[in-house]
């Protein structure tokens, strides 16, 4: 009976010393660790940084289509003069072709 104590005693002492981690390894996992977190955090600032710079284009390409859009504007106001320039009751020019055109295209 001594026998069989002292055999399921030492197997039990076996069984915890087994299972348990060494402090090497406990410190290994927490460097792990702390490297994870330092990733995270440098992923959440870059993530934020790519945020900035897309609000920043956005605003940018609003800006430049409403500078467009006042470029086109005054671009028809101003053919809209041009077009008003001779005045009324005097006739606008056409397009003429020149006559050897008008000759090549009775041929």
């Amino acid at each position: 009976m001594k026998k069989v104590v002292r055999l399921l005693t030492l197997a039990f002492v076996v069984s915890l010393l087994i299972g348990c981690a060494s402090s090497s390894d406990v410190d290994n996992l927490q460097a792990q660790i702390d490297g994870l977190k330092a990733t995270a955090v440098k992923a959440v600032s870059e993530a934020a940084n790519a945020k900035n710079a897309t609000i920043n284009a956005a605003s940018r390409a609003a800006v430049a289509e409403a500078v467009a859009k006042h470029a086109a504007q005054a671009t028809v106001d101003i053919c809209n003069k041009m077009d008003n320039m001779s005045g009324p009751g005097r006739p606008r020019e056409t397009y003429k072709p020149s006559k050897q055109r008008r000759n090549n295209k009775t041929r």
